[in-house]
């Protein structure tokens, strides 16, 4: 959610033009700050943000990947010599990764379109599983030489796809798994139909965050309940052991009166002593589209979750709770960005400070100054 000032929003940020009336009020009664700027490319992924703020160090968090938390997400037993990707439906020529999304695809033509992949497979090397419209999973047991992690089809978005893969064996397979798939799905009966309507064909499946299974958690995190609508951050709860609850997702379910289940909130917040609600963006890659769809969306969460949210918590007093971005994806470019992150933090018995809306300008003046991301785990304890 921080960004950068834009001319479509009068200078100001989306968080400086959104209308959050529930978060203005939480930076009243709170003291605020922001979290530096990340300083690595592995900082800026969100599992490694979550991951921090969790209270898990910096060298663990580092080592978490999309794939594997995304299989442990969707419930997936995975070999323990496995490398796990995450797979997205995109859209390639012959040079260039047109889009790294495809809108307006089914769950049904997601499965039939990995289908058509898996069946180029041996399912003993490679297993795909569909967890989402337009996304999957990769099990892979398949390369004797070892694995990249890939790289994010969002970060490639119009540049040039092969130039990715460079000569190093361990882009090997990711190259040759996507060209395959660009083989086989350029002429599937879905990307027929698409193309004859004028869209965007799902024509490859890329991968990208991948890593190998993950072993034992560490422990001390099972007090915790994770609130989310995110694969990867439900699975990052399955592997620590903490309890998950089902969050709606607030971008496609404008008719749910609440986002969450409450007798099932209540049971959480009586049994464990922190909840952590973590809302994946709107779009993949941490964007939520132009500034104002991000202004849209700011203002989409306050009213549908947070108020809520607070109301709920206001019940279960006394209560520490921290309002927060754990990243900057630029609105503008899609890309993300190594920018300081606001925050607010509300207990009954923190004296407010001076600040009066959450967003990074107001929150780089707060009583709580500047903080690194491991130095949030005080919170929790």
């Amino acid at each position: 959610m921080a960004d950068t000032p834009s001319p479509l929003l009068e200078d100001r940020t989306p968080l400086e033009a959104a209308r959050t009336p529930t978060a203005t009020s939480l930076a009243v009664r709170g003291q605020s700050g922001c979290t530096l700027a990340p300083k690595s490319a592995d900082q800026l992924r969100p599992e490694v943000a979550l991951a921090e703020m969790l209270g898990l160090s910096h060298k663990l968090s580092t080592t978490l990947y999309r794939g594997p938390l995304e299989a442990i997400g969707a419930g997936l037993t995975v070999p323990d010599d496995a490398w796990i990707f995450r797979c997205d439906l995109v859209t390639l020529d012959d040079s260039r990764l047109l889009a790294a999304e495809v809108p307006r695809l089914s769950l049904e033509e997601t499965r039939s379109l990995v289908e058509s992949v898996q069946s180029t497979w041996d399912p003993e090397a490679v297993q795909l599983h569909v967890v989402a419209p337009g996304h999957a999973v990769a099990i892979c047991r398949v390369n004797t030489d070892g694995f990249s992690h890939g790289v994010s089809p969002f970060a490639v978005e119009g540049d040039d796809w092969h130039s990715q893969f460079t000569k190093h064996r361990r882009n090997t397979f990711v190259r040759d798994f996507v060209e395959r798939s660009h083989r086989v799905l350029s002429a599937h009966a879905v990307n027929e139909v698409r193309v004859d309507l004028k869209e965007n064909p799902a024509n490859a499946l890329w991968l990208w965050g991948g890593g190998p299974a993950l072993g034992p958690a560490p422990q001390g995190l099972s007090g915790i309940s994770m609130l989310t609508q995110s694969v990867m951050a439900r699975g990052l709860a399955t592997w620590l052991g903490m309890p998950s609850l089902e969050l709606a997702d607030p971008w496609e379910e404008p008719d749910k009166k609440t986002l969450f289940k409450l007798p099932d909130l209540v049971e959480a917040l009586r049994a464990t002593d922190g909840l952590c609600v973590y809302v994946e963006a709107r779009h993949g890659g941490g964007r939520y589209g132009s500034p104002p769809q991000k202004v849209w969306a700011l203002e989409t969460l306050d009213h549908r979750l947070l108020a809520p949210l607070l109301t709920v918590m206001d019940a279960h007093r006394p209560y520490t709770l921290i309002l927060t971005t754990d990243s900057a994806v630029y609105a503008a470019t899609g890309k993300p960005g190594a920018e300081m992150l606001p925050f607010v933090v509300v207990q009954d018995y923190l004296e407010p400070d001076a600040v009066g809306h959450w967003d990074e300008t107001a929150c780089a003046r707060g009583a709580q100054g500047m903080i690194k991301r491991t130095q949030w785990s005080h919170w929790w304890k």
